[in-house]
């Protein structure tokens, strides 16, 4: 849906008009932006500044990426199978991390996108290795050089909901790619965007 370019030509957003927290957004000018909720649910229309931070992002929900499913392209089977056979989800090493990450195997359609949130490349499937409240491990086909994934989890109840995950570390695993992230905020909901 096409919307109308801000007439508010680069202002930055500081602050929620409704609940006063710091919000990472600035007003678009001659293009047109994206919608973007706050946490208490009020709407703007506009882009990612440039000068934000992590605490300031988690602090807004983008816009949710569309996945039409048809047009992934599956995971080879091998690599479903060396996940599940070579990669020893029963591990005891140390964990350094602030809350227990979870050892799974789901795959998930995911997009990369920019430091600014610009969507890079096309949609792709990737398998999720282990997951937290604070964040998710997967494992790729192909190095991940991207600083933020969307990522569609389903919940056992069925529910469809889009994570925005910022890369921290991408390194090889046997033929494969560990790509490690933090869990930054949920994208607005995308039940109704799916196709399928």
């Amino acid at each position: 849906m096409a919307r109308s370019p801000s007439h508010n030509s680069g202002t930055r957003i500081d602050q929620c008009e409704s609940c006063g927290i710091p919000l990472p957004l600035r007003r678009c000018s001659n293009e047109e932006g994206r919608t973007w909720l706050c946490k208490c649910g009020q709407e703007y229309i506009g882009e990612l500044d440039s000068q934000y931070t992590i605490d300031q992002l988690r602090n807004v929900r983008p816009e949710p990426v569309i996945f039409d499913t048809a047009m992934l392209i599956p995971l080879p089977a091998e690599m479903l199978e060396y996940i599940r056979t070579k990669i020893n989800i029963a591990e005891n090493n140390v964990e350094k991390r602030t809350s227990f990450r979870h050892q799974v195997i789901l795959q998930m359609p995911a997009q990369a996108f920019d430091q600014v949130l610009r969507p890079e490349g096309r949609p792709f499937l990737t398998v999720a290795r282990d997951l937290s409240t604070n964040g998710i491990g997967l494992i790729h086909g192909r190095a991940i050089t991207a600083k933020f994934l969307a990522l569609e989890l389903v919940t056992p109840t069925g529910e469809h909901i889009q994570v925005l995950m910022q890369v921290l570390r991408c390194r090889p695993r046997g033929p494969y790619h560990d790509i490690a992230g933090q869990l930054v905020t949920r994208l607005a909901s995308s039940t109704s965007r799916i196709l399928r």
